[in-house]
C-alpha cells in the first residue's frame, strides 16, 4: 500500500515563496524541483529547509538559464527540467500532458512536477480562482502532491503568494480546469520502481474502477473489464500509473485462451505459454510489442488501409491525367504518405 501523510499527500513538502527581491521571478520549475529534492518520506517531515530549498533553485535556475537575476525572464524548457533533475539525482519519469497519468503517478506514490497554462490553476479554497496577484497568461510550474477525497488534487505552489507570504499547502486544485503543458513523475528514494502495487483500496483508484468480486474489476468510464490474470499483473505493475485505463476488453490471439489487452499507454498479452514472445523473467502475462505482431494496434491497420487506398487513388490519377497543374502536388503527398503504408 502506498504510505500517506496525514493530509493524504504522497510525501511531506515544504512551503517556499518563488519571489525573492532581485531575482527572476520566471523560477517555477527550479523551485517546484527544490521542493521535490527535500520532500520527505510521508509522516517524517520535509528532508531540507525552506534557505536550503530556496538556494538550490537559484543555483539550478542560474545554472540552467545563464542567470538568476530579475532581467531573466526566460522560465525553463523540458530539456533544462529534465537535465536539472538528473544534477539533482532524482528519478524521474516523464508522463507527457496526461491528467489521468498524474493520477496514476500518484495511486503508485509519486508526486508530480506538473507544468500547465496559469489559467487552469484554479484554488478551491479561494474560490475555485486562479490565486496569482497577476492576470495568468503564461505557463507555470508546481507539485502535485496527492488526489484530495473529492477528487481533486493537492498540490504546493510557490507562486501562490498572500499578505503574510506562501500560502500553506497543500491546495486543492480544481483538477477539471488544470491546462497541462508537461507532467512528470518524481520516483521517491523510498520507493522502488517494483513497489507500486494498487488495489481496489488504494486511495483514489475507487474513482476508476468497480469491484465486483476478487477476480474482476470494471471500468467506470467506458465499461471495459479487467479479469484474472490480467487484472493480478495491473495491480501488481501499479497499472493506472504504467497503463492508464483499458480501452478493450481481452482479445483473444488464438483458439487457445490466449488474449491480447489494450490500454490507453500500452498492450499487454495473456499468453503463459509465451507463444507470442518470451521477454526477460516474463510471467504468464506480460507488456507486448506495439509496432509488431498481434498487438499492432486496430486503428493503425485502419489507418495504413487508408493511406494504401490513397497511394492507389494518386497512382490512378498520375496514369490518366496528362499536364494536371495539380499532379505535382498529390505526388508529394504520395511521397509522403509512402514511408507510412
Amino acid at each position: 500500500m502506498v504510505q500517506l501523510n496525514s493530509h493524504g499527500e504522497v510525501a511531506d513538502f515544504l512551503d517556499v515563496s518563488q519571489f525573492i527581491g532581485g531575482r527572476s521571478a520566471y523560477e517555477c520549475v527550479a523551485y517546484s524541483a527544490a521542493l521535490l529534492k527535500y520532500a520527505g518520506q510521508p509522516g517524517h517531515g520535509p528532508a531540507g529547509t525552506t534557505m536550503q530549498a530556496s538556494n538550490l533553485a537559484q543555483y539550478w535556475y542560474g545554472r540552467e538559464e545563464g542567470s538568476n537575476l530579475t532581467s531573466n525572464t526566460n522560465g525553463m524548457s523540458l530539456d533544462a527540467e529534465y537535465d536539472m533533475l538528473k544534477g539533482l539525482g532524482l528519478t524521474y519519469r516523464p508522463l507527457g500532458a496526461n491528467i489521468n497519468a498524474v493520477i496514476g503517478a500518484l495511486l503508485g506514490g509519486c508526486p508530480v512536477l506538473f507544468c500547465g497554462a496559469e489559467t487552469g490553476m484554479h484554488d478551491m479554497a479561494l474560490g475555485d480562482r486562479v490565486p496569482y496577484s497577476w492576470s495568468p497568461s503564461g505557463n507555470h510550474a508546481i507539485v502535485i502532491s496527492g488526489v484530495a477525497s473529492d477528487g481533486n488534487l493537492l498540490v504546493h505552489d510557490c507562486a501562490s503568494i498572500a499578505p503574510g507570504g506562501v500560502r500553506p499547502g497543500p491546495r486543492t486544485y480544481d483538477a477539471n480546469k488544470l491546462q497541462p503543458v508537461s507532467a512528470t513523475a518524481i520516483i521517491p528514494a523510498w520507493l522502488s520502481e517494483d513497489d507500486m502495487s494498487i488495489d481496489i483500496h488504494s486511495p483514489g483508484v475507487g474513482n476508476y474502477f468497480a469491484e465486483p468480486d476478487t477476480q474482476h474489476w470494471t471500468c467506470k468510464s467506458n465499461g471495459k473489464v479487467l479479469q484474472f490474470g490480467v487484472l493480478d499483473f495491473y495491480k501488481q505493475q501499479g497499472g493506472l500509473q504504467r497503463l492508464g485505463l483499458p480501452v478493450s476488453n481481452e482479445i483473444p490471439l488464438d483458439a487457445n485462451g490466449n488474449t491480447r489487452q489494450h490500454f490507453e499507454r500500452g498492450v499487454v498479452f495473456y499468453d503463459p505459454q509465451h507463444v507470442y514472445d518470451r521477454p526477460p523473467g516474463a510471467g504468464n502475462v506480460y507488456y507486448a510489442h506495439v509496432y509488431q505482431g498481434p498487438a499492432w494496434d486496430a486503428a493503425t491497420k485502419d489507418l495504413n488501409t487508408q493511406i494504401g487506398t490513397l497511394i492507389q487513388e494518386l497512382q490512378q490519377a498520375q496514369a490518366s491525367t496528362q499536364n494536371n497543374p495539380a499532379l505535382a502536388a498529390l505526388k508529394q503527398v504520395a511521397a509522403i504518405v509512402e514511408p507510412f503504408k
